[in-house]
């Protein structure tokens, strides 16, 4: 969900996050992408020092906390036979 500069627009994505919408793979592939980038980049190298690899396990590790902090704050659902998500309370915090 990007939001534009415009308070409105701020406001728009509020309320549709907590009206739900429908969830969309095409979301994924941007982590996915990063991932495979990083990675490339590292491995192109030619060797890994001990602190490339301690960074890349460093940021593994928050990536993966973070992202299950952001999947208890949402709520996923079915409505209509498609799969929606709508924002918590906890999604705020």
């Amino acid at each position: 969900m990007l939001a534009t500069c415009d308070r409105g627009g701020h406001a728009a994505v509020i309320v549709r996050g907590l009206r739900g919408e429908p969830l969309r793979a095409r979301k994924l592939w941007a982590p996915l992408v990063l991932i495979g980038l990083g990675v490339r980049t590292l491995l192109g190298r030619g060797t890994a020092s001990g602190a490339n690899l301690a960074w890349t396990a460093a940021a593994s590790a928050l990536g993966l906390v973070l992202g299950a902090v952001r999947g208890r704050a949402i709520v996923a659902f079915e409505r209509d036979g498609h799969l929606w998500q709508r924002y918590t309370g906890r999604t705020f915090l």
